[in-house]
Protein backbone atom coordinates (compact mmCIF):
# COMPACT_ATOMS: atom_id res chain seq x y z
CA UNK A 1 0.00 0.00 0.00
CA UNK A 2 2.95 2.30 0.58
CA UNK A 3 6.63 2.40 -0.18
CA UNK A 4 7.74 4.17 2.99
CA UNK A 5 6.22 5.51 6.19
CA UNK A 6 4.93 9.06 6.02
CA UNK A 7 6.81 11.11 8.62
CA UNK A 8 4.64 11.79 11.65
CA UNK A 9 5.44 12.89 15.17
CA UNK A 10 6.70 10.00 17.29
CA UNK A 11 3.85 7.93 18.67
CA UNK A 12 3.65 7.05 22.32
CA UNK A 13 2.95 3.33 22.69
CA UNK A 14 -0.16 3.72 24.85
CA UNK A 15 -2.48 0.90 25.92
CA UNK A 16 -4.84 1.23 22.93
CA UNK A 17 -2.01 1.27 20.37
CA UNK A 18 -0.30 -1.71 22.00
CA UNK A 19 -3.59 -3.64 22.05
CA UNK A 20 -4.05 -2.97 18.34
CA UNK A 21 -0.44 -4.02 17.65
CA UNK A 22 -1.13 -7.26 19.51
CA UNK A 23 -4.28 -7.82 17.47
CA UNK A 24 -2.25 -7.23 14.28
CA UNK A 25 0.34 -9.74 15.47
CA UNK A 26 -2.44 -12.24 16.24
CA UNK A 27 -3.82 -11.85 12.69
CA UNK A 28 -7.07 -10.10 13.61
CA UNK A 29 -6.62 -6.79 11.77
CA UNK A 30 -7.42 -6.78 8.05
CA UNK A 31 -7.88 -4.39 5.18
CA UNK A 32 -11.37 -5.17 3.88
CA UNK A 33 -11.97 -2.98 0.82
CA UNK A 34 -15.65 -3.87 0.52
CA UNK A 35 -16.48 -3.66 4.22
CA UNK A 36 -15.50 -0.25 5.50
CA UNK A 37 -11.74 -0.21 5.21
CA UNK A 38 -9.84 -1.68 8.15
CA UNK A 39 -11.47 -4.14 10.53
CA UNK A 40 -10.38 -5.62 13.83
CA UNK A 41 -11.88 -9.12 13.92
CA UNK A 42 -10.76 -9.79 17.51
CA UNK A 43 -14.21 -8.91 18.85
CA UNK A 44 -17.50 -10.75 18.38
CA UNK A 45 -18.63 -8.02 15.98
CA UNK A 46 -15.83 -6.62 13.76
CA UNK A 47 -14.83 -3.07 14.68
CA UNK A 48 -13.68 -0.47 12.15
CA UNK A 49 -10.20 0.77 13.10
CA UNK A 50 -9.32 2.80 10.01
CA UNK A 51 -8.05 5.91 11.85
CA UNK A 52 -6.04 3.89 14.36
CA UNK A 53 -4.51 1.62 11.71
CA UNK A 54 -3.67 4.62 9.52
CA UNK A 55 -1.85 6.23 12.45
CA UNK A 56 0.20 3.06 13.02
CA UNK A 57 0.98 2.72 9.28
CA UNK A 58 2.16 6.31 9.04
CA UNK A 59 4.45 5.71 12.01
CA UNK A 60 5.86 2.64 10.26
CA UNK A 61 4.64 0.20 12.94
CA UNK A 62 2.39 -1.88 10.62
CA UNK A 63 1.76 -2.48 6.93
CA UNK A 64 -0.69 -4.39 4.73
CA UNK A 65 0.33 -7.69 3.13
CA UNK A 66 -1.25 -7.50 -0.33
CA UNK A 67 0.40 -10.80 -1.28
CA UNK A 68 -1.71 -12.83 1.16
CA UNK A 69 -5.43 -12.21 0.55
CA UNK A 70 -7.93 -14.31 2.46
CA UNK A 71 -10.74 -16.19 0.68
CA UNK A 72 -12.99 -13.26 1.72
CA UNK A 73 -10.87 -10.66 -0.10
CA UNK A 74 -9.31 -9.31 3.10
CA UNK A 75 -5.63 -8.41 3.31
CA UNK A 76 -3.88 -8.90 6.65
CA UNK A 77 -2.08 -6.17 8.50
CA UNK A 78 1.40 -7.21 9.63
CA UNK A 79 3.89 -5.80 12.09
CA UNK A 80 6.99 -4.11 10.73
CA UNK A 81 10.30 -4.44 12.56
CA UNK A 82 9.54 -1.15 14.30
CA UNK A 83 6.09 -2.33 15.38
CA UNK A 84 7.46 -5.66 16.63
CA UNK A 85 10.11 -3.80 18.65
CA UNK A 86 7.43 -1.59 20.25
CA UNK A 87 5.33 -4.63 21.16
CA UNK A 88 8.31 -6.56 22.55
CA UNK A 89 9.45 -3.52 24.55
CA UNK A 90 6.00 -3.29 26.13
CA UNK A 91 6.05 -6.99 27.11
CA UNK A 92 9.35 -6.74 28.99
Amino acid sequence: MSDAPIPVPALHPNRARLALLQDVDDGFVVYAPGQGGVLNLATSAPVTVLAEATELRRAGWVDVDFDAPSPFGHYPYVLTAIGRAELERAHR
